[in-house]
Parts: C-alpha cells; sequence; structure tokens
C-alpha cells in the first residue's frame, strides 16, 4: 500500500477543508495516507480519525511514495529536498493563487510591505514549483495565470478545483429558515469588504430587507471606526459581527446554513473557499462580473455585479435571490456536487499519480 502525505506546514483553520478532502479521496482510493501538518490543525480533529503527523524524522522520507502540498510555505522547499534526497518521493503542489499582476493587488488597495510579502511568497513558489513533479491549479483562472507566467518552472500541471467534503447532511432549500446577508471571511483589501459594509450602512439607514439580519462572521479584526458607524445607526438588532477570532467549523456550517446570499463579489481572487462552502450549504452568492469565473452561473447559481460599489445595483441583487430563492439554492448545491465535492475527482487525482 504505497504511503502519501498531505502536508500543510502553515495554519489557517479555512485550509482544514481541502487537506482533509484531498485525504479522504485517497484513502478510499487504498492509499495510506498521512497529514503532516503544523501542530495547530491537530485540535481540528476533534474524533482524532486522521492519521497526523507534525514532523517526520530523517529516515522516514523514504516511506513515502507520494507528497501533497497545499498553499505555500518557506519550509515546503526544504520538506520537498529531503523528499527528493532521501528518497523517490512524487511532489505534487497544489498551487492555490499564481500572481498575475503586482498592479492588481495595488489597485485592490494592498500597500506596499503587503506587496513586498506578495513578491517574498511568489519567490517560495516559483522555487516549489522547480523542484515539483506536477502542478495542481484550483480554476480556469489559475490556469490562465499559470500558463502566461509559470509555465518556465514547470511544465507538468492540471486542473482541478478546490476540494471538499460534504459537511451539509440535510440541504435545505426553505427560505424560511434563511435568516443573514452575509459576510463570512477574512475581510482582506481585495475582497471588496468595505464595499459590503458601505451597503450594510445604507440598508440599515433605510430599513431595508427588515426580515433580515447582516452578518459579518471573519477571523479578521475590524476597525474602531466602522464598528462605531454602524452602532451610531442605532440598529443593533439588524447587525451581528463575530470578529477576531478563528470560527469553529459549527459556527462555520450554522451561518453559511443560514443566510439567504453570501458576498463572494471580490475585487481580486483566482478562486475562494467562501464560494463552494456557501454552494455547500445551498446559498447562492454575489459574485463581481470583472473576476468572473466557472463556478458562478449568472441567474442559476448566483447574480454578477457590474459594479460591486452600486448599492442600488446589489438591492436589486438580493432581491431577485430572495424572490427565486429556491431555484438559486437548488442549483448551487448541484454546483457544489457537481464540482467541488472530492468524491467526483477521484479518476483526475489518480491520473496525476499514475495510477489510471
Amino acid at each position: 500500500m504505497s504511503k502519501i502525505a498531505i502536508i500543510s506546514l502553515k495554519y489557517h483553520p479555512g485550509h482544514y477543508s481541502h487537506l482533509i478532502a484531498s485525504y479522504q479521496l485517497l484513502e478510499s482510493c487504498g492509499f495510506n495516507c498521512v497529514l503532516y501538518v503544523n501542530k495547530k490543525f491537530n485540535s481540528l480533529d476533534s474524533s482524532n480519525y486522521f492519521n497526523k503527523v507534525n514532523k517526520i524524522q530523517i529516515n522516514e522520507y523514504k516511506d513515502y511514495k507520494f507528497a501533497i502540498f497545499w498553499f505555500p510555505s518557506i519550509r515546503n522547499i526544504f520538506d520537498i529536498l529531503k523528499f527528493k534526497l532521501l528518497g523517490k518521493t512524487k511532489i505534487v503542489y497544489v498551487f492555490h493563487e499564481p500572481i498575475d499582476s503586482y498592479s492588481d493587488f495595488y489597485n485592490s488597495g494592498f500597500n506596499f510591505i503587503k506587496i513586498c510579502k506578495l513578491f517574498l511568497i511568489d519567490i517560495f513558489n516559483k522555487i516549489t514549483l522547480l523542484f515539483s513533479n506536477h502542478i495542481i491549479l484550483p480554476s480556469q483562472k489559475a490556469l490562465k495565470v499559470y500558463k502566461k507566467k509559470y509555465t518556465r518552472f514547470n511544465k507538468y500541471y492540471s486542473t482541478i478545483s478546490l476540494l471538499f467534503d460534504d459537511h451539509n447532511i440535510l440541504p435545505n432549500f426553505n427560505l424560511n429558515s434563511r435568516k443573514y446577508i452575509s459576510f463570512i471571511g477574512t475581510t482582506a483589501t481585495d475582497h471588496g469588504f468595505i464595499k459590503f459594509c458601505n451597503f450594510i450602512e445604507f440598508a440599515l439607514k433605510f430599513d431595508l430587507f427588515p426580515k433580515y439580519t447582516f452578518l459579518i462572521a471573519t477571523g479578521s479584526k475590524i476597525s474602531i471606526e466602522l464598528k462605531a458607524k454602524f452602532a451610531k445607526i442605532g440598529k443593533p438588532n439588524r447587525i451581528k459581527i463575530l470578529e477576531g477570532t478563528w470560527l469553529t467549523n459549527n459556527q462555520i456550517y450554522y451561518f453559511y446554513n443560514c443566510s439567504v446570499v453570501v458576498w463572494n463579489a471580490y475585487d481580486r481572487s483566482s478562486q475562494s473557499g467562501v464560494l463552494p462552502m456557501s454552494f455547500m450549504f445551498c446559498t447562492p452568492v454575489l459574485g463581481n462580473l470583472v473576476i468572473s469565473n466557472e463556478y458562478i452561473v449568472d441567474g442559476s447559481n448566483g447574480i454578477y455585479l457590474q459594479n460591486n460599489n452600486n448599492i442600488s445595483e446589489i438591492i436589486f441583487s438580493i432581491e431577485k435571490i430572495i424572490k427565486n430563492f429556491e431555484s438559486y439554492s437548488k442549483n448551487s448545491r448541484d454546483t457544489f456536487l457537481n464540482k467541488f465535492y472530492f468524491k467526483n475527482h477521484t479518476k483526475e487525482f489518480l491520473k496525476i499519480l499514475n495510477y489510471e
């Protein structure tokens, strides 16, 4: 039985879903899987179901036939070299977000320090590409950027969407159980967070969508000024904010399952974990037409905003989703099952590993 390491050495709780989905996919094919992860991930496996290690001993690298690295880290480079020098391990790197243009990040609000950090991450990514046997890209947009800028580092690549297990046991298409209009996830500069907040401020002032609560659920820290602006409107029962600490899985699942729509109208993104999580829980999204992707189908599982700063357009789009919620909801769920559920990508993974 071939031994496979599934690796993420930098901690982010949002990455855990991808790790266990790839673990389950390969385990179902008969591989002996090991999660080689940052020790902070250990607590997320409350049932201790998955075989985990936080360190591989020097004499153990030779035991692994395959190593699948998720997400950039300088430690990846050193471990890849150990796998290659101490054994005959085939290295697969899931290249989550190739960088097309630094000006795109600047235009979406990144400052000089953040852009310098991106530059360093890109260097680590390129070195990782050089030492890998195969690259997995999670979207057509990522593939397009890769072909444009990265093929000289590694010409062996495939496209497989981000993998998830299905945590929605009872799919719910019922509008009556939905109570949030939501922003869930990191309030990164390029996620259009301030534009969503501007919409909330307008909606609160004019008492729009009175049946719903505006939700911000994020591990990021929200500014005192923004919270003061919401407080000044004087409608605390209409807005719910959880910020500054990682959400538990149960919290995340609950919020997706109780949202009528989730904001995905980012200013810049190759792909988003928020998108498949929304679809998993039958929840349509608002997208940004400027960065359209192959997963959001306008008028089916979400609506593309032509201008994600146009409050009137945001209001009209949410109203349309609410009016046709059952259809949008069912289409969202179908998209998750067809595009992101790990069981539908077995053949693609086996082909990469030369098992089919």
